[in-house]
């Protein structure tokens, strides 16, 4: 599970969920492969407290202002010492934007494999932090598998942002962006 820090604007999975997550995404991913393509499901008998993307405020408007531009993501890596010749790591996707004029603040909507809260974050600043990779493990290991949990990450989970003004109006949402995916333009 991916947690948000409301105030930081960082979305975070405690370090000790990270090996289980995988581990139970990678055997999700083998049971799906081998049973064929899954249709998605739509109109639950319940309520799991997420937005779906049928129906939500998230839809496209055409009288919204322009989603907030100029897109960039970044990794950043973040090591420190765990024990005799162990590291404890952490990589960190960031989704930054230029400012729009007007704007008091942003939003931002992580959406997961287990769909989109109700409410998206707010985010004082331009930019969005998500871990998208963990792990402790031997020093010459380096940051052992993060290639794997970048990229299955890249294939769950999407972030987009956009601007809210002093009014309550708010731009439109940018284009998804999936999390932990960094392209050329972005260096």
């Amino acid at each position: 599970m991916v947690r948000h820090h409301a105030v930081t604007g960082v979305a975070t999975r405690p370090p000790a969920l990270a090996g289980a997550v995988m581990a139970l995404t990678v055997a999700l991913a083998s049971i799906g492969a081998s049973a064929g393509a899954a249709e998605p499901m739509h109109g639950h008998a319940h309520d799991h407290g997420h937005a779906h993307a049928h129906g939500d405020e998230t839809a496209p408007q055409a009288d919204l202002p322009a989603a907030p531009d100029g897109l960039v993501r970044r990794l950043e890596d973040v090591q420190r010492r765990s024990g005799r010749g162990r590291i404890a790591w952490q990589t960190f996707w960031t989704l930054c934007w230029q400012p729009v004029a007007g704007a008091v603040r942003y939003e931002a909507r992580l959406t997961t494999s287990e769909g989109a809260p109700r409410r998206p974050t707010p985010v004082d600043r331009g930019c969005h932090r998500v871990e998208v990779a963990a792990g402790e493990n031997a020093v010459a290991a380096g940051l052992y598998r993060r290639d794997l949990m970048l990229a299955m990450q890249s294939a769950q989970s999407s972030v987009r942002v956009r601007a809210v003004f002093a009014d309550g109006r708010t731009t439109a949402w940018t284009a998804e962006q999936p999390v932990g995916v960094v392209g050329p333009s972005d260096r």
